[in-house]
């Protein structure tokens, strides 16, 4: 399964639709229209195309969505992308508030 944005600009969509030219194996594509290389939605982007493919192509077949789990690490934020958002954040001297209070 491919999930590429059709907004990606550091790598067009358009390679995801090259791979599928010379693949020799089942296959499916996803190209969520405002999702680029780095801005998406988890759920919708993501999470959900991916129950939706493993629905319908593994021993999941049949069985409600809803009972495929997602691991809750992959929901949080990599601490590299939380230290970078927070130093441009800073950078453009803006306040950041956490569990600790402003800072």
């Amino acid at each position: 399964m491919f999930i590429h944005g059709q907004e990606d600009t550091l790598i067009p969509f358009t390679h995801s639709l090259q791979l599928k030219e010379v693949l020799e194996c089942p296959f499916e594509i996803f190209l969520p229209e405002e999702m680029n290389h780095n801005k998406f939605d988890y759920e919708l982007d993501l999470v959900l195309p991916l129950k939706d493919f493993l629905k319908r192509n593994t021993q999941y077949r049949g069985i409600e969505t809803s009972l495929i789990t997602i691991p809750k690490f992959l929901y949080e934020i990599p601490s590299i992308i939380k230290e970078q958002l927070y130093k441009e954040k800073k950078e453009k001297n803006q306040s950041i508030i956490s569990c600790f209070g402003e800072q």
